[in-house]
Parts: C-alpha cells; sequence; structure tokens
C-alpha cells in the first residue's frame, strides 16, 4: 500500500493563491494589468517585495499586456522571481499554453493520434507562450499551469523538454477533506520526465466569496484544513476574472490575504508557487513523491495516459462538448494520417496554426453558456483547418 509519512507543523504552511489568466482583450487585460501593478508594488515604500502570487498567463495574455499595459511588463521584470534568481516571497510568473489549448484531447483514444497531438500542437503551442515570455517578460519557463488543470503522464515530457520544472494540477482526484489525507500537500514527480507536480487543494478555492465573507475567515480556514489534513503545504486557485469584476475589491481582497498571513507568525507562510516545489528539497518539508506510483495505489491502471482535469476527475467526458469533441478526433487523425504519409510539411504547419485558435473550445466546466462557446469563430477556423489540411 501507498503510506505517507505526515508533516510536522514545526515548519510553517506554506501556502499560495495561483489566478488563471486566459485574456485576450483589451480591456480585460488592463484591468489585469492593473491588478497586478497594485499587488506586485505592494509596501514598496517601505521594502516590501509584494504579495507572492502565481500568475498563470497564457502566452496571448502575455501579448495582450504588452498592448496595453507596458507599465505591468516593467513592474514583472522589477517585481517578479526569476529562475536564475529565486526568491520565495514574490511574485512569480507561470504559464501555460499560448492558445489555452489543452495538454490532451480527452476525445482522442487512438495513442497514435494523442501522441502526434501532444508532439506537434501542444509543443508548438508552448513554444509560442515560451517566445513571448522571454520577448515581453524576460523570464525562461519554470511554473506551468495548463488550461482547465487537464493533464496527464504523457504530457509531461513536453514540458519537462521546453524548460519547465514543474506543473499545477487539479487536486479532485487526489482525495476529499478528510482527517489526515494528506495527498494534496505533497510534492510529487513523473517518473520518466522528472517533472514536478503540485496538486491543488480544490476545497478551499480562494474565489468561494461566499463561504469565505472575509480574508480573515479565509486564511483561518487554511490553516485548519492544512492541520486537519496535515498538511506542511497548500496550493490554491482559480481564475483572475473573479477578482477583476472590480479591480479595487479584489485588490482589497487579495492584500488583505496576505497581510492576514503575516500576521500569523510562524504558522503559515504566504510563498509562490515554486517555492513548494523548493521546499520539497529543504529540511523540514517531505520530499518528491512518484506520481504513477500514487495513481496506481488509487486504482488508476494506466498512469500515463490517464487524464485529468478539474471538473473531470474521474476521466469520464462529463464535461466535453461531444459534437466538438469528435470533430476534434477526426481533425487530428486527418492530420496525423496527412503528416505519416508524407504530406506537405508547409500546409500542415498552416492548418495547424488554424486549428490551434479553437484547440481549448473541446472542454468546458457545467454551466450552459460554455456548452457552445463562440461558434461563428469556432466554425469559421475549423473550416479553414481543414481547408488548409487538403492542400496537404
Amino acid at each position: 500500500s501507498f503510506v505517507f509519512c505526515l508533516v510536522s507543523f514545526v515548519m510553517p504552511i506554506l501556502f499560495n493563491i495561483c489566478l488563471w489568466c486566459d485574456l485576450g482583450g483589451d480591456d480585460m487585460a488592463r484591468k489585469l494589468g492593473k491588478l497586478m501593478d497594485r499587488l506586485m508594488w505592494l509596501d514598496h515604500e517601505t521594502g516590501g517585495k509584494g504579495v507572492p502570487i502565481s500568475w498563470a498567463l497564457t502566452g496571448q495574455t502575455i501579448e495582450a499586456l504588452g498592448r496595453v499595459s507596458p507599465s505591468t511588463l516593467e513592474a514583472i521584470r522589477w517585481r517578479t522571481t526569476s529562475k536564475d534568481h529565486y526568491a520565495w516571497d514574490k511574485a512569480e510568473i507561470v504559464t501555460s499554453t499560448f492558445h489555452s489549448s489543452l495538454l490532451v484531447q480527452p476525445s482522442v483514444h487512438d495513442d497514435r493520434v494523442q501522441d502526434s497531438y501532444v508532439n506537434h500542437f501542444v509543443r508548438e503551442d508552448v513554444k509560442r507562450t515560451n517566445k513571448a515570455l522571454h520577448e515581453y517578460l524576460d523570464r525562461t519557463p519554470r511554473g506551468f499551469c495548463p488550461s482547465e488543470k487537464v493533464f496527464n503522464v504523457f504530457s509531461s515530457h513536453v514540458l519537462s523538454s521546453e524548460g519547465y520544472d514543474y506543473v499545477i494540477i487539479g487536486g479532485e482526484h487526489f482525495g476529499s477533506d478528510s482527517h489526515g489525507q494528506g495527498n494534496k500537500g505533497q510534492v510529487f514527480e513523473t517518473r520518466a520526465s522528472h517533472l514536478k507536480v503540485l496538486v491543488t487543494a480544490n476545497e478551499v478555492n480562494p474565489s468561494n466569496f461566499a463561504r469565505y465573507p472575509t480574508a480573515e475567515s479565509y486564511v483561518d480556514d487554511i490553516i485548519a484544513y492544512a492541520h486537519r489534513n496535515k498538511l506542511g503545504r497548500v496550493l490554491t486557485a482559480c481564475d483572475v476574472d473573479f477578482f477583476l469584476n472590480n479591480v479595487d475589491e479584489g485588490f482589497e481582497r487579495l492584500k488583505w490575504i496576505y497581510y492576514k498571513t503575516r500576521g500569523q507568525g510562524e504558522t503559515i507562510r504566504f510563498v509562490n508557487s515554486g517555492a513548494l516545489v523548493d521546499s520539497a528539497f529543504q529540511s523540514g518539508y517531505h520530499a518528491p513523491l512518484c506520481l504513477e506510483e500514487f495513481y496506481l495505489s488509487r486504482g488508476i491502471t494506466d498512469p500515463i495516459r490517464f487524464a485529468s482535469s478539474w471538473v473531470n476527475a474521474e476521466g469520464n467526458l462529463e464535461y466535453i462538448n461531444h459534437k466538438r469533441g469528435e470533430d476534434a478526433r477526426t481533425y487530428l487523425e486527418a492530420w496525423e494520417n496527412k503528416r505519416a504519409n508524407g504530406g506537405n510539411w508547409d500546409a500542415l504547419n498552416r492548418s495547424l496554426d488554424v486549428w490551434l485558435n479553437i484547440a481549448h473550445t473541446v472542454f468546458y466546466d457545467n454551466r450552459p453558456e460554455w456548452l457552445n462557446f463562440m461558434p461563428e469563430h469556432y466554425n469559421e477556423n475549423l473550416a479553414k483547418a481543414w481547408d488548409r489540411l487538403h492542400e496537404a
């Protein structure tokens, strides 16, 4: 059986909030820039380093910030940690695919086609984000937060080979909030690629304003949750949109969460998500555990191909748009057949470029408005992708 050694609470609880940001529109990007600026420069007059939030930016979000908020790009260069000069208590830029495309296409069950999608489509989208990360922010990859937290072990080799050290995934299939579960406070590692894996504590979501009306109530529950489950690390995550409806209120909420953790002495420490990974190599916190072995202990028979997400822990496609899923399967199969049979590479790449614009639209959460997301955009790009594929 799989056995955890539970953490001693001599060390502080390491706590982080990761905010997912996929904002291609200029208006929302301006709001994001304003929120980031204020949080990164918080208390700088007195030597403060700002709030160590991990900002998970898609490549198109980085480009949008470059268009509308150059001051934010400057703040990121000055006020966030970097891979070469890492600091636990500064904000961190975590990235994702450029177009918010999924690491795995959940409707594709042919390993040959899935491998082609990961090795060509996913890799290309990650490369585009890395290019934006370097050109706009002067940063190199370290942490990755996949769209919809869709992840499987097979896709990890692309992230590792493109320079990433760790990935953030949903904790829904790691157990529920119960005494001593321990799972969601661990740092995991994939055996093949040695990519570190951080797991979100999905039960204590920072966007649950109804459950946590004040910052104080949220931090109090984080501490209780960690003690109840014997966790030395608590990683939380949500969409940044919840804090952009009213930027002033969003800023106040996140600021006071930070101040509340600072007022707890050595009980809890607000750090960036990379610090959670680093802690696995420091005295007082547990070393990385093998993710594949953990999956096997949970009854997952294929730990390499098993695909999870934040709303689809069982891998049962409950939230898949099945019509678009079939569109994706048919297109990707045709693309791989063309490639394998020596199709024109330029035409294949042109088709890939267009299809990546809709790669994220197969998956949606349980809100009805996402079921048929952006139909005109979807139909136009799907038709263009097929036209260019026929040229191959």
